[in-house]
């Protein structure tokens, strides 16, 4: 048993089409009627509660081996579990997480199939989620298939073949075309991304449990370099770097994050084998990343301090995705020497502000009207240890004009505690870079920001600026006085 999955956006069309085929049959149903266009009303009605929903028709296409044969009633139950296993049904009866749908079996093949056309709207007016839909659908047919005793068809990669063994005791191979990206054999115009490149990689590379050192080497060979995150001789786990595209191991996929990897694929990490290995493997992504910033520019040489502040030239940004905390103010305290002392007002009225772009034809949208803002950068080649020191005295100085020891983002929180700072992930709470402070300079831990965050962080100069300058106006006006 197989499937393939189609999203479309227009109902009628699909309905005519599996409908109007020479002895269509509905072999189950949750709606009234049989005929496209009283079919198609009726999934317009529901679809309209949730506009933000594009291809709102689900295709669903069920297909068995030529020498497998199955009732109607076997097919409207096969209909139902797949419809469950995909969430456009529930699994409890009475729930409004309910999708309309219609099953149609077909006779012009040699093998048997029907076709399932659903809604991906629901009577609540919710979304069915279509995230990794395909493979799903993969372990649901594998599955159905198994308790009606037919032949399992093989699937697309180890990770199904996987999870089918861990939770259903199914064991199913793996196709030789495992290799070839499912949404780009129903669509070969498509190009894969590089994240479809990474996951298939890792596919390739995690067969017959292999060692860290020896997965790290077969993904090398791919062109896909590895940067281990390492911290009190343990290893907590891995991001991926392709080109200039750079991701953790749980954002490629989630069972490919390195605790999965460990449990779910055998591949194993012992500190006194592999450490010098890492190591090596660490320093060659770095290296690699430094150089990709450098060539693009993402990284800049923009700390905020008296030495440097008169020779920035900056935009003032508008808006940042940094927000401080909402409670009483405290005092920032035990900062290093080299970097809290106070920024005098004449380096901030030396400041060079490029000026804004006037728009020639203004949006309608008046949010849109907000000029994006223009940091010169300089072209300086930086490590990432370099890199993080910049970073961090950035930071600080927000810190200490917004007198702050905690700054919370959308996706980015950052606290100093003494002399270590640290900025983690919102979501899961994981650490990207950690500081500490010693010997005069802020000494590098860990430093895994993507381009975005970097920019993010980079931002808070702007946010300072505009703090200071806030303060140095208020001074003035109290002179004044």
């Amino acid at each position: 048993m197989i499937c393939v999955i189609h999203k479309k956006q227009d109902f009628l069309k699909t309905l005519k089409y599996v409908l109007d085929k020479e002895k269509a049959e509905i072999i189950g149903t949750g709606m009234a009627g049989s005929s496209p266009d009283v079919l198609n009303e009726q999934f317009l009605a529901i679809a309209a509660l949730n506009q933000s929903v594009v291809k709102k028709c689900a295709h669903i296409i069920v297909s068995i081996a030529a020498r497998e044969k199955l009732s109607n009633s076997q097919y409207h139950q096969v209909t139902k579990e797949i419809l469950q296993d995909l969430s456009y049904l529930p699994t409890q009866e009475l729930s409004s997480s309910t999708s309309q749908f219609v099953a149609i079996r077909h006779y012009d093949r040699d093998h048997e199939h029907i076709h399932i056309v659903t809604s991906r709207v629901q009577h609540n007016g919710k979304s069915v989620s279509d995230s990794f839909d395909y493979f799903n659908a993969e372990v649901s047919t594998r599955r159905i298939a198994d308790q009606l005793g037919l032949e399992i068809a093989p699937v697309s990669n180890h990770a199904i073949a996987s999870r089918l063994k861990k939770e259903f005791g199914i064991i199913a191979e793996v196709s030789p075309e495992h290799q070839k990206n499912i949404k780009l054999i129903h669509n070969p115009r498509k190009k894969l991304t590089s994240k479809q490149i990474i996951r298939q990689a890792i596919e390739a590379s995690i067969v017959n449990r292999p060692d860290i050192s020896t997965f790290i080497e077969r993904l090398e060979t791919k062109g896909i370099m590895v940067l281990p995150k390492i911290e009190s001789n343990n290893l907590l786990g891995l991001t991926y770097i392709l080109g200039n595209v750079k991701i953790a191991g749980y954002q490629v996929y989630r069972p490919y994050s390195w605790a999965k990897l460990q449990s779910e694929y055998g591949l194993t990490y012992d500190y006194q084998k592999d450490s010098f290995f890492l190591e090596k493997t660490r320093m060659k992504a770095l290296r690699a990343i430094s150089n990709d910033a450098t060539k693009h520019k993402s990284f800049s040489d923009c700390a905020i301090t008296p030495n440097n502040l008169q020779k920035l030239e900056l935009s003032i940004q508008p808006s940042v995705n940094f927000k401080t905390e909402n409670s009483s103010e405290v005092t920032v305290e035990n900062l290093p020497s080299q970097i809290t002392h106070n920024l005098s007002t004449e380096a901030v009225s030396s400041l060079k502000v490029l000026p804004k772009k006037k728009q020639q034809s203004p949006p309608s949208d008046a949010s849109l009207t907000t000029p994006k803002p223009t940091v010169v950068t300089s072209n300086l080649l930086e490590t990432t240890e370099q890199t993080s020191q910049k970073l961090s005295s950035i930071i600080v100085n927000y810190m200490q004009v917004a007198n702050r020891k905690l700054i919370e983002g959308r996706e980015l929180r950052v606290e100093l505690t003494q002399n270590k700072l640290q900025v983690s992930r919102i979501i899961d709470n994981t650490p990207v870079m950690q500081t500490n402070y010693f010997n005069n300079q802020w000494n590098e831990q860990l430093n895994i920001l993507t381009t975005n965050q970097v920019r993010q962080i980079e931002h808070l100069k702007s946010l300072a600026q505009q703090k200071l300058r806030h303060k140095q106006t208020k001074n003035e006006k109290v002179t004044e006085m």
